[in-house]
């Protein structure tokens, strides 16, 4: 198995958080247009997507440039003090402040970029 070396993450307000992954820049192009397409907004290296339903169409877009997903998980239980976070797994490690658990959802991320 090999690594698709090019990646994009996004994210929808409803605490979903999506990283896609593409074997050639010709795909990662593809599908930053079709985000561009959908009106996603940037913030630094994350496309914020309006619904969970968009992230879906954008998993589905993903699946057919050949890509592959990666669930990225959220903590919920976040203060709205600076918190660094790093997925053990990972060698990404993302830096963010400003998150606030309401209602089950995750109304506001901040991501400042990677530690």
């Amino acid at each position: 198995m090999s690594v698709n070396p090019y990646v994009i993450n996004y994210f929808s307000n409803d605490g979903r958080r999506q990283m896609s992954t593409f074997i050639d820049p010709s795909s990662k192009g593809q599908f930053i247009q079709y985000l561009t397409g959908l009106s996603s907004l940037q913030n630094g290296d994350w496309y914020e997507l309006s619904s969970s339903t968009i992230v879906d169409d954008a998993i589905s877009r993903t699946g057919q440039l050949g890509g592959v997903v990666y669930n990225l998980p959220v903590r919920l239980s976040l203060t709205s003090q600076y918190v660094r976070s790093s997925i053990p797994s990972s060698p990404f490690p993302i830096v963010f402040s400003g998150t606030k658990k309401s209602n089950k959802t995750l109304e506001k991320m901040d991501f400042i970029g990677r530690g």
